[in-house]
């Protein structure tokens, strides 16, 4: 029997895709001859605590004064050598990075274990935007003529390849990411995986759409696009505003729901009107927000394997995608998404203007929309399904 230890920072993970892969990777190994130990990082606990469970025991560690885990392997290291003997069942699942001094450790206390290292981002996407000539250039460039910014690439590099040679096996969730290790990082192919996240079905047909709206006051005229994720940069908010400017334009009774952290839109007092703000929300209550609305925006420049993306797939809910890194292997244009291509990533404007038509051209076509919806809920059940997760987690785990 394996025994899995899955190491989580509680804080960051409740808001962000790391939180909802868990819940879904616990659901898959629940149901395998496995025993599970959740060790979550920065959890609200006061001091040390373990909680044993049935199926699942979770070690909890308080809030570091300084810092966190990555910073401070010794202290998290000193508890797992009293409460977890090395073993060649043992399988330690690495959800973030860089964390280089934490897995010396583990190989150097716990030789026979396995380390398994799943890669829900990559440092250069955010940096460069997901740019990938960009990165390429910046990682190739030596001498005085390095820039802060060049070193710090170059430095986070070999940070991830090192990462990536300590571990015994690499889990990418795109196919973006799986070359990127093999012909860049120069990873050996023997060590990677391509495991695309998988999602629990969410039966969301008996919310009737009409009666949703009014309970949030929204006229079942308006034509209503939905917005999933963090108000940043490398996730197309920016651009996103702007194309949505353009739209009001065209569609004077569109709405943007946005489901994020909320931020300051004194600069877009023009549209703020017609652009609601949620927060971060629950899933469950997402659900009624993925039927009210008419469209879902992907709008990143850089993902590996969106959640987001998945749910909207699921509801059925129209995409406006972008072709970002990543992106661009879970949507197709004209096949399950409107395809706004990026195009030249000094600049918005191209990608503006892009994403603008794509939205209009959905809303102009109710043909279009309804092939989408077929091929999205046939793609979130045949590739992004929670079965087929499951199955190709308890494949490697048994190997491994």
């Amino acid at each position: 029997m394996k025994n899995i230890y899955i190491i989580d920072e509680s804080r960051s993970s409740l808001k962000n895709g790391i939180g909802t892969f868990l819940q879904e990777f616990l659901f898959c190994v629940e149901r395998m001859d496995t025993n599970i130990c959740l060790v979550s990082f920065n959890s609200e606990q006061s001091e040390f605590s373990i909680e044993e469970g049935d199926k699942i025991s979770e070690m909890r560690f308080p809030v570091f004064p300084s810092g966190n885990f990555m910073t401070h392997p010794e202290v998290a290291i000193r508890f797992f050598r009293l409460y977890i003997k090395d073993s060649s069942n043992n399988v330690f699942l690495i959800n973030y990075s860089p964390c280089i001094a934490f897995l010396q450790l583990i190989r150097e206390f716990f030789p026979l274990s396995k380390i398994m290292y799943i890669i829900h981002d990559l440092s250069w996407t955010s940096v460069c935007l997901g740019d990938k000539k960009e990165w390429k250039a910046s990682i190739k460039v030596s001498g005085d003529d390095v820039s802060e910014k060049e070193r710090w690439l170059i430095n986070a590099f070999e940070e991830e390849k090192k990462m990536c040679n300590m571990v015994d096996i690499v889990v990418c969730l795109s196919l973006s990411t799986f070359n990127v290790l093999k012909e860049i990082y120069k990873i050996d192919e023997k060590l990677i995986r391509l495991i695309p996240n998988g999602l629990r079905k969410k039966n969301m047909k008996f919310l009737d759409k009409d009666c949703l709206r009014r309970s949030v006051n929204i006229d079942k005229a308006e034509k209503v696009l939905l917005f999933v994720g963090r108000t940043t940069k490398v996730k197309g908010f920016s651009a996103l505003i702007e194309a949505f400017r353009l739209v009001l334009k065209k569609v004077p009774n569109a709405r943007l729901i946005i489901a994020g952290a909320i931020v300051d839109l004194t600069s877009y007092g023009d549209v703020s009107s017609r652009i609601t703000y949620l927060g971060h929300i629950e899933s469950e209550h997402l659900r009624k927000w993925y039927r009210i609305s008419d469209i879902g925006v992907i709008s990143s420049y850089s993902e590996q394997c969106s959640y987001a993306g998945i749910e909207m797939m699921q509801a059925g809910l129209p995409i406006v995608s972008s072709d970002g890194f990543g992106v661009v292997d879970m949507f197709h244009d004209g096949i399950n998404a409107k395809v706004a291509s990026i195009g030249n990533r000094k600049t918005d404007k191209e990608y503006i203007q892009n994403m603008a038509k794509a939205v209009l051209d959905l809303i102009e076509s109710e043909i279009l929309c309804a092939k989408l919806k077929i091929t999205e809920r046939e793609l979130a059940s045949s590739i992004y399904g929670i079965r087929r997760m499951k199955k190709n987690y308890q494949k490697l785990i048994d190997g491994i």
